[in-house]
């Protein structure tokens, strides 16, 4: 709690600045719980100290839930393209994108607990992408789980395993269409470079029932938009079965991703029924338009991007101007 005492000393400081507000407040609290006491007070604040409140105040994180599946699926959606660090007394998370609904994933994973930065940068391989920034509270401290020593356990639960399983797969995994004999069949994949990380998924798949094959590659770079290159662990669903089963189980958030299940599971045996067919259709269509939406999206990057250089141009030219006149 903070005393009369101390909010006594800090209304000596109001026209000072936040840091120093802070240092008084002897780091227990925030600059906005200290304003907020001297509000009570009858203080009266200065313009600028009032917009710093009022700068800081939006930005208040809301801290997370507790609830285990929301857990499991962070932890395991962390797994994949996240960075995750300490800044300051919040939890940063970032990541990097070509794809509008891994975008929205982001945004409905971390929107409610904190600020999201969104920008656009160039790009090797890709030209453009969206780099994407969430500060959440010190109560997301179990995402920097991922850079443990330790081994991530796939949750024993069985439904909470599935939560684990489908935050990796919305950030790691792809649905796609294999040609086969008779027709196609769609498969499962999940990629990773972490080799006991996908040793563990298999061990998971198998304890909720699935049947899963481990494949290593010596990935290019330039490959799939990665800039490196290296070893790279994949795991394989194949079995109609078992694909047609997990695709109902999982619960997938990625928008992509649910919609190509939706599709998967439109797709029956035999593989060369009309109603098949139509489904194979329906999912050459989908990927068209994946494809449109994704181009849109680069393009808005390079906008904004070109947008930006224009104004930084302006800006100088006008400089310029000035200084010779």
């Amino acid at each position: 709690a903070v005393g009369p005492s101390r909010v006594d000393r800090v209304g000596r400081l109001v026209g000072a600045r936040i840091g120093d507000v802070e240092q008084v407040a002897g780091g227990e609290v925030s600059p906005v719980t200290v304003f907020n006491h001297l509000r009570k007070r009858g203080v009266q604040l200065r313009d600028k100290v009032e917009a710093v409140i009022k700068a800081v105040t939006k930005h208040e994180k809301r801290s997370f839930s507790g609830d285990s599946r929301e857990k499991a699926y962070l932890m395991g959606y962390a797994q994949g393209d996240l960075y995750v660090t300490r800044h300051g007394r919040a939890i940063r998370v970032k990541t990097g994108t070509t794809h509008p609904a891994m975008a929205q994933l982001f945004a409905k994973c971390f929107g409610t607990h904190g600020p999201i930065y969104k920008s656009a940068r160039t790009a090797p391989f890709t030209e453009y992408e969206w780099p994407l920034t969430a500060d959440l509270d010190k109560s997301f401290e179990f995402l920097l789980n991922k850079y443990s020593t330790k081994l991530q356990r796939v949750p024993r639960d069985s439904i909470t395993s599935l939560h684990y399983l489908a935050g990796i797969f919305d950030s790691e995994g792809s649905i796609y269409l294999h040609r086969k004999s008779r027709g196609f069949a769609p498969e499962l994949m999940i990629v990773n470079s972490n080799h006991s990380l996908i040793q563990e998924l298999s061990k998971g798949l198998q304890r909720v029932g699935f049947f899963s094959v481990t494949e290593y590659r010596r990935q290019k770079a330039g490959r799939s938009g990665i800039n490196v290159s290296g070893d790279i662990w994949r795991i394989r669903i194949w079995r109609f079965d078992d694909v047609q089963k997990l695709l109902r189980v999982l619960p997938l958030r990625h928008a992509e991703k649910v919609e190509k299940a939706r599709l998967a599971l439109k797709i029956i045996q035999p593989l060369r029924s009309a109603h098949s067919s139509q489904a194979v259709r329906d999912w050459r269509n989908y990927q068209k338009k994946l494809k449109a939406e994704r181009e849109q999206f680069l393009n808005e990057a390079r906008a904004m991007l070109e947008a930006k250089k224009a104004r930084i141009l302006r800006n100088a030219t006008n400089g310029a101007k000035f200084t010779t006149e």
